[in-house]
């Protein structure tokens, strides 16, 4: 169930973004964090629990960013997408 503590932030796998996750976890967010690597997804699942759900997916690929945004946009709205990985692109939105 959707709510307004959802939060995407891209780039979870370490450093600022896992640090990000972990503290908006703390503060009662649920938080879609992108990974690329199914390792990583299965590691911060294990850690975070079920507040934490794992995007497959590598922000320099638009045609495949769009899927896991997909997926978001299915479970319900979501406020806030924190752009914590160092790669930037523009893409169409799928809510727009």
């Amino acid at each position: 169930m959707a709510n307004s503590k959802d939060v995407v932030v891209t780039g979870v796998s370490t450093g600022i973004g896992w640090g990000t996750t972990k503290v908006l976890i703390s503060k009662g967010f649920r938080v879609f964090g992108s990974v690329r690597k199914q390792a990583d997804a299965d590691r911060l699942q294990r850690e975070f629990g079920n507040v934490f759900v794992a995007l497959m997916m590598d922000v320099t690929d638009a045609e495949r960013l769009l899927e896991p945004l997909s997926f978001c946009l299915q479970a319900g709205h979501f406020p806030t997408f924190l752009q914590n990985s160092h790669f930037s692109r523009a893409v169409p939105s799928p809510a727009v």
